[in-house]
């Protein structure tokens, strides 16, 4: 089917705007060739991890107003991306309908939600080291 990826493919979700995708591609592209040759060369023959074998794409995804909400960000795709899987794995999706993939006052309702739980599992542990010394 046109325009369809039929191979393998490298998603890399990069909250930060205006950075160089594709040199981040050629280094997971090199990790994986790496880690192939060490790991699993010998006992299932040669692979080869380029660009010819693996795609790459950098959807246009929600990036951050900030410098700071990497993480956030990073858990936030994760969470999405079983929530709402990747419905075609074309260019034009990745461009097109992946910007609107959540808003952005959702990271700040994931920032409160991961500070509440923190706040909360701190009190337990002071709870149960005053309980039980």
């Amino acid at each position: 089917q046109r325009g369809v990826n039929a191979m393998p493919c490298v998603l890399l979700f990069d909250s930060l705007p205006c950075q160089s995708r594709v040199s981040n591609l050629h280094v997971i592209r090199n990790y994986l060739q790496v880690e192939w040759n060490t790991r699993r060369s010998v006992q299932d023959g040669v692979l080869r991890f380029d660009k010819d074998t693996i795609r790459g794409f950098s959807p246009r995804v929600p990036v951050q107003s900030n410098l700071v909400d990497c993480g956030i960000y990073l858990l936030h795709y994760v969470e999405m991306f079983f929530k709402k899987p990747v419905q075609s794995y074309t260019k034009d999706y990745f461009q097109h309908e992946m910007a609107g993939w959540f808003p952005e006052a959702t990271v700040s309702q994931k920032r409160a939600q991961i500070h509440d739980l923190l706040v909360s599992l701190r009190d337990r542990t002071l709870r149960e080291k005053t309980t039980n010394p």
